[in-house]
């Protein structure tokens, strides 16, 4: 018998609230990217530039992994409240790192003189009705993750980036087998990450 999510008909925790997490969420995203903005220097050398083009393809990558960690921090803040209490605060913890994520990508973008991507307006996640349905959701996610971290990495010119992008890539890897050991699953498909 796989162990799956237990589904939990106690009342959630306080402020479990899709309403107190969706309140949380955006002023802890704004603190994290004040602080990451300023952080840490390129690792190029001085009068060393990429070339224009260059510098929009590693800007438009780092903003697409952008959005898709700002995906993430909406995923988790409006399937949180669905989960069991056996999942919910783990759950909790991948949202901070989301978030933190998507702050780490703001400062990137920052520094390189970009405009960081905004959080869309609305986003059409469908709507989970049981913690099964979140941690399912929550697993194509971090497999979309995995797999654009992937894809990216190779694509930087800088070393920096590349070190920062696979830091993400690393903590992301553990979220998806997280989540997959939540749904009864194995931790890896196979003998590699691979999105």
């Amino acid at each position: 018998m796989s162990r799956g999510v237990e589904v939990d008909t106690a009342d959630p925790p306080p402020g479990s609230s899709r309403r107190a997490l969706l309140a949380a969420a955006p002023a802890a995203l704004a603190a994290s990217a004040l602080a990451v903005a300023g952080c840490g220097a390129d690792a190029r050398p001085r009068g060393h530039r990429l070339a224009p083009a260059a510098a929009q393809q590693e800007l438009a990558a780092l903003n697409r992994l952008r959005s898709i960690e700002l995906l993430a921090v909406e995923v988790y803040t409006a399937a949180i409240p669905r989960l069991s209490r056996r999942f919910y605060w783990t759950a909790r913890q991948l949202l901070a790192d989301e978030v933190a994520h998507a702050a780490e990508l703001y400062g990137l973008i920052h520094h390189r003189g970009g405009t960081p991507t905004a959080a869309a307006a609305r986003y059409d996640l469908g709507i989970p009705r049981t913690p099964r349905q979140a941690l399912e959701l929550f697993s194509t996610l971090e497999h979309l993750q995995v797999s654009s971290y992937l894809r990216a990495i190779p694509q930087m010119p800088s070393g920096r980036v590349r070190a920062v992008l696979g830091a993400i890539l690393a903590s992301d890897a553990q979220h998806q087998a997280v989540v997959r050991q939540g749904l009864g699953e194995a931790a890896l498909s196979g003998p590699y990450v691979t999105g």
